[in-house]
């Protein structure tokens, strides 16, 4: 079997186990009596902004703990996180470089090229 097939094959599988989910939550929305239904709204009415706010703000706090890392420039460690700094990554521009190494091959011994790799979008 060929890629382009295989690709095609892997596309209608996802489909299928999307139409799949959306077919088990629709038999589950109907299994559910109308006013565990009203219950349950009102739960996700109740808690809905409480969570939301404890979301927003530990989105602060993760934006103030990377903030103050990148300022101290070394990892923290806390009880049950870290918070792991990475100094910036060091790039060359691969086309300038390449046309450099034709008039100075010396600088090949320094080139490393990675392992290929696939990505499915």
């Amino acid at each position: 079997m060929d890629i382009v097939t295989e690709l095609d094959n892997l596309a209608v599988l996802r489909l299928a186990v999307d139409e799949l989910a959306a077919q088990k939550k629709a038999l589950l929305d109907a299994a559910i009596p109308p006013e565990v239904q009203k219950l349950l709204a009102e739960i996700n009415a109740e808690f809905g902004p409480l969570v939301g706010a404890a979301e927003t703000k530990a989105a602060e706090l993760e934006a103030g703990i990377k903030e103050n890392v990148l300022k101290g420039g070394k990892t923290v460690k806390g009880m049950l996180l870290q918070a792991v700094f990475n100094p910036g990554r060091i790039t060359w521009d691969t086309k300038a470089m390449e046309g450099y190494r034709t008039s100075h091959p010396e600088i090949g011994q320094f080139r490393k090229e990675g392992q290929p790799y696939v990505m499915l979008k």
